[in-house]
């Protein structure tokens, strides 16, 4: 478990942490995005913020950014 505490910019720390599930926990967009209304995520001031985490899975299977990562768990997956 992992606790953050981070006032000013806890709404871009719940899009961080709903990315982070998203990958390393296998959570699908909209279980990450419940997690982060639990948190009190405002949404009604960040719909941008929502639409990343729901176009997240997207992005991470096309960005060249996450390249390195996604071999890393194909290999593991194939252990």
């Amino acid at each position: 478990m992992i606790f953050v505490h981070c006032w000013l910019g806890d709404d871009r720390t719940g899009v961080f942490f709903a990315t982070y599930r998203m990958v390393f926990d296998h959570w699908t967009p909209q279980h990450a995005i419940d997690e982060m209304d639990h948190f009190h995520f405002k949404k009604f001031w960040h719909p941008a913020m929502k639409k990343y985490v729901l176009n997240f899975p997207a992005h991470f299977a096309k960005s060249p950014a996450f390249a390195e990562l996604r071999k890393q768990q194909e290999f593991a997956a194939q252990r």
